[in-house]
């Protein structure tokens, strides 16, 4: 029996009630187990769970709690792979692993309890990839499904929820992410299904119901939440749970909500509300921002007199926490700048100061610090300078605070950025460009060079230097040399990107010395994501035309060590690429045999998918382009598809004339070597109508039934992307219909070529039709048929 007809026969079985059905499939089950337990080939490993999925569903208990064991065992294996190309991360334990608990989750309305238990087993494991797994399925669970809650309610849920009601505080916090998405899901307002057929998924949604298993559902994870906010005083998770307690006072819709469901999340978020209020007093900064937030965004969306009332008493209690309004004004990201009564008329509800106003409540804060009060103002910047974010972006008004502070008290704040720079580190820079422009720079200058001595805070010396009038150059030297002994990768990327930023303050001498020593050290490092980060501002100014033929040299073979030329790096290569051409195609024929060098089982690119601008700097010379692939060509010709021709191919995204016009010449000129070269080309643009007159200069260059034709035929049929079940069927009637302007060619070798061709087309057309008739059947049998066609 084929390995198609097992399936088949089994999707049929597994659809079939009775016993002789049951007993055919408790034997595939038990040889599907002995193989499971048994072998140890990736093949069979896969495979025997691919059938399995078929009809696991037909003994949940006895199945779900085997496949927990096999996930177990099979991590001892000594696995087998079959040799090919692929990498293996394709062919490994970890792989069968997660597949295997993708299984269990099948079964998770079958056999909840059982699941659920091998879920957050799963959850501790070893294998990064297994916890992902496990945490993504009990999501699923977690979530309500609306064609699951029609037939048995919330019950899934209830019991998750059952469990994690009786971990341990230890227990929770290990496993706090996914706990708290969980219980995120549980207090979710809209609910939602698919619904499949043979030809369509249908998508339905809703607002969640007020029944007492969803209302007992969402009170007792308010509590749990309520309960494990306080297992933890980092701000981090404080945070976390104050953003799932936040899903309960969400609406699906204020229109499509009946009066039940939303008296239902008015009162959790009355619950949520005063569990806010129960927490200003002596909470840090960032969680009154966030309860802020919070409240005032439930206060204007509420259409309950109850939920603003409790929302303006949050309001009220936080417009005395004098504290609290220096942090909003400085740096409350997140914070409410209106009054809630009066935003419920205004147009733009969460209006954000614009930077003049901020600017000013800075300017005023700043103005009343003195010799008085600094010490007071210290410890304010330092609790300020904890805030998480991971965006200092955030913060561009206490940046200019501290850049201010630092100008008009540069003693005080010298003795600050001296003593406790570690505490300030988040402003740090900020404020040494306010000192750095004061009457102290002298004094900064030497704390910044015992710095670099020491090796402290070299980072924020250096990114000093891309927003100061002036470089000091033998303070950057320092820096420079300092950087390159102690392999500080990171500074030795913010050189590349001041002296890009400002390199018309360095002279030709220094710009050379500090750029070629710093990348090649990066290179010596084999560090090549200085050029992602750098790559924008190689577009500024004239850095790139500085560049001596050495210094774009260094660029080259540091680059050739990239795994990957991502959208930073190519950025880079095209401005340096504009002024050596030959440089930047020599750079890629390196990467190819680099590429070759390493097998097929690393993850080296040697070339993008596609190119974002690099093409238009590659396919300014197609007659040199095409030279130089045609000495890379090894006579390999099937893997020179996938190199160098995709080079070529990747160099002029559209088949222009200029290509057009170089590779007829290469055809008609060529031997037998260009011609392949050619085809490997044209094998890369899936058969465009653009590329006739060259598939047809070949065919009239070749001998008839030369090997090269059938080349030809692959390149010309290729489909690209189709859809629908009948989508091969229509793009190979399509390719017939657009070969017949070849009947009209004056060559008859072209028109023998085209009858074959298109006769050949027509058979796939109709063996693909077929093939689409058996596959919607099947279908229609597997997934049903609406009702509404039956």
């Amino acid at each position: 029996m084929s390995e198609s007809v097992r399936k088949s026969v089994l999707e049929k079985l597994a659809n079939m009630e009775g016993g002789e059905a049951d007993s055919l499939l408790e034997k595939e089950y038990s040889n599907l187990m002995e193989i499971l337990t048994n072998s140890n080939e990736f093949t069979k490993l896969d495979h025997g769970l691919d059938l399995l999925s078929i009809f696991v569903h037909r003994m949940p208990e006895k199945a779900s709690k085997d496949i927990i064991d096999f996930v177990d065992s099979v991590g001892r294996v000594d696995l087998v792979v079959p040799g090919g190309f692929v990498s293996d991360e394709y062919f490994s334990i970890e792989k069968i692993q997660v597949n295997a608990v993708g299984l269990l989750s099948q079964l998770r309305y079958l056999a909840p309890d059982t699941v659920i238990d091998g879920l957050f087993k799963f959850c501790d494991s070893e294998v990064e990839k297994i916890r992902v797994a496990a945490d993504k399925h009990l999501g699923e669970l977690a979530n309500i499904d609306l064609n699951v809650f029609t037939k048995i309610g919330v019950q899934p849920q209830l019991m998750l929820l059952g469990k994690l009601e009786t971990l341990s505080q230890v227990k929770i916090k290990q496993q706090g992410s996914t706990i708290l998405n969980i219980l995120r899901e549980f207090l979710a307002s809209n609910i939602s299904g698919y619904r499949w057929d043979y030809k369509k998924v249908t998508i339905s949604s809703g607002a969640i119901p007020a029944g007492d298993d969803i209302r007992t559902l969402r009170n007792r994870s308010i509590q749990l939440l309520k309960q494990i906010y306080f297992y933890d005083n980092a701000v981090s998770w404080q945070k976390q749970v104050i953003s799932s307690l936040n899903e309960a006072t969400s609406t699906y819709s204020q229109h499509g909500i009946d009066d039940y469901s939303l008296e239902m999340i008015n009162n959790d978020t009355l619950v949520v509300l005063r569990f806010y209020r129960s927490l200003l007093s002596g909470a840090d900064l960032q969680i009154v921002q966030k309860i802020e937030h919070n409240s005032y965004w439930d206060f204007y969306r509420s259409t309950s007199g109850q939920v603003s009332e409790e929302a303006l008493k949050i309001e009220h209690e936080i417009s005395q926490m004098e504290e609290y309004k220096i942090y909003r004004d400085l740096v409350g990201f997140e914070g409410v700048f209106v009054d809630w009564q009066e935003s419920l008329s205004s147009s733009n509800p969460d209006r954000i100061l614009n930077s003049e106003e901020r600017s000013k409540r800075a300017e005023k804060w700043v103005a009343s610090v003195n010799n008085n009060n600094f010490a007071d103002w210290e410890k304010r910047v330092i609790l300020f300078c904890r805030t998480e974010s991971r965006d200092l972006a955030t913060f561009p008004t206490f940046y200019r605070f501290m850049e201010r502070l630092a100008n008009l008290q540069p003693q005080s704040t010298l003795r600050l950025v001296t003593g406790r720079y570690e505490e300030i580190e988040p402003v740090l820079i900020s404020t040494l460009r306010g000192l750095w422009n004061s009457q102290l720079r002298d004094e900064l200058r030497q704390v910044m060079s015992d710095w670099v001595q020491k090796n402290l805070n070299i980072f924020s010396c250096c990114r000093l230097f891309r927003s100061v009038a002036e470089i000091d150059k033998e303070l950057f030297q320092k820096i420079t040399d300092k950087s390159i002994a102690t392999n500080n990768t990171a500074v030795l990327t913010e050189i590349v990107l001041v002296i890009m930023d400002r390199f018309d303050q360095f002279g030709a001498e220094q710009l050379s010395s500090n750029f070629e020593a710093t990348i090649e050290q990066l290179t010596a490092l084999k560090d090549t994501d200085w050029a992602s980060q750098c790559g924008f501002f190689a577009q500024k100014g004239g850095f790139p035309n500085s560049l001596t033929g050495s210094e774009r040299k260094v660029v080259f073979t540091n680059l050739l060590q990239a795994r990957e030329i991502d959208y930073g790096t190519e950025e880079m290569l095209e401005q340096v690429g504009k002024a050596d051409y030959r440089g930047l195609v020599n750079f890629f024929g390196r990467r190819l045999e680099i590429e070759e060098g390493l097998g097929p089982r690393s993850d080296y690119s040697a070339i993008p998918f596609k190119f974002h601008n690099l093409d238009k700097v590659l396919s300014k010379h197609p007659d040199v382009l095409f030279s130089k692939i045609l000495g890379w060509y090894d006579g390999n010709y099937s893997m020179f598809i996938f190199k160098g021709a995709k080079l070529l191919a990747n160099s002029f995204p559209t088949f222009t004339d200029e290509l057009e016009v170089e590779l007829v010449k290469q055809v008609e000129d060529g031997n037998e070597r260009e011609l392949e070269v050619v085809l490997a080309v044209l094998r890369n643009y899936r058969g465009e109508t653009s590329t006739y007159r060259v598939c047809q200069a070949l065919v009239k260059k070749l001998p008839r039934n030369h090997k090269l034709l059938d080349g030809i035929r692959i390149a010309l049929a290729q489909t690209g992307m189709v859809s629908g079940e009948y989508g091969f069927t229509k793009a190979f009637e399509q390719k017939a219909e657009q070969m017949k302007s070849w009947l009209q060619s004056d060559d008859l070798k072209v028109r023998e070529f085209a009858q074959d061709f298109i006769r050949s087309l027509n058979e796939d057309a109709e063996r693909e039709r077929i093939r689409a008739d058996q596959e919607i059947e099947l279908r229609k049998f597997k997934y049903g048929v609406d009702e509404s066609e039956s």
